[in-house]
């Protein structure tokens, strides 16, 4: 299965003296007949395996979990993306490239190019991003510092280090940032807090605060929501 997941698909095969002496190189040695039982088998299993038969027979892989066109438009979007590190998309990228036959690896390492593209230096908000789900999951509160830019981009804390304790309700991604929507007791409404800002977060034990039935989180309402108003719409709870 390994073997033809890896060499085989649309446009290329492998004959059976091929998959013969690849299995000797890996010290198993088989007989024709003990091949099509494994076929057969695999098969069964549910290996979509196309037998190709023209001046030899081949074998090849038919369908995918994914596609090859699929894998192409999640590599790019993997290598286009902003929020992701370089670092983060070349392992994201080397783990769908797991997915297509080595024929079709050569076509995915390829560069996409998008004009102005700054791609993000601190690896930190991808698990930032994983933490904050683990607390809407738990409904759990969670604790974080926020930072501002000054002139010269550098990081100012929010407050003088002020830590944030927050409901987390939901997170909104909207031209190309992460966006934490939280609840406020407090206030009676929601705020959001941009996820790349924040630094140190921590889930609580501390159950997040229950959101009355008169203020429903809308997600709807922020995914259409401009990047402009964003700031504006975060200071107003929704019916």
């Amino acid at each position: 299965m390994q073997m033809l997941m890896q060499e085989t698909d649309d446009e290329h095969g492998l004959t059976m003296s091929q998959i013969i002496g690849k299995l000797e190189n890996r010290g198993i040695k088989a007989e024709r007949k003990s091949i099509y039982d494994d076929i057969n088998l695999l098969r069964e299993y549910g290996l979509d395996i196309i037998t190709n038969k023209g001046r030899t027979t081949e074998y090849s892989i038919g369908s995918r979990e994914f596609e090859f066109p699929e894998l192409t438009l999640l590599v790019d979007a993997v290598q286009s993306s902003k929020f992701l590190t370089e670092k983060k998309s070349s392992a994201l990228i080397q783990k769908l490239e797991t997915l297509a036959s080595v024929h079709e690896v050569k076509l995915l390492k390829r560069q996409v190019y998008v004009a102005g593209r700054v791609k993000m230096q601190n690896e930190s908000i991808f698990y930032n991003v994983d933490s904050i789900q683990q607390a809407i999951i738990r409904k759990r509160m969670i604790s974080f510092n926020y930072y501002d830019y000054d002139v010269e981009k550098k990081k100012v804390a929010r407050r003088d280090g002020h830590v944030y304790k927050v409901t987390p309700v939901g997170l909104v991604y909207i031209d190309e940032y992460y966006y934490l929507v939280t609840w406020s007791e407090k206030y009676g409404g929601f705020a959001n807090y941009r996820v790349d800002r924040m630094a140190n977060i921590e889930v609580l034990s501390e159950p997040g605060a229950r959101v009355p039935a008169a203020a429903k989180f809308n997600m709807s309402d922020y995914c259409n929501a401009s990047s402009s108003g964003i700031k504006k719409y975060s200071s107003r709870s929704m019916s």
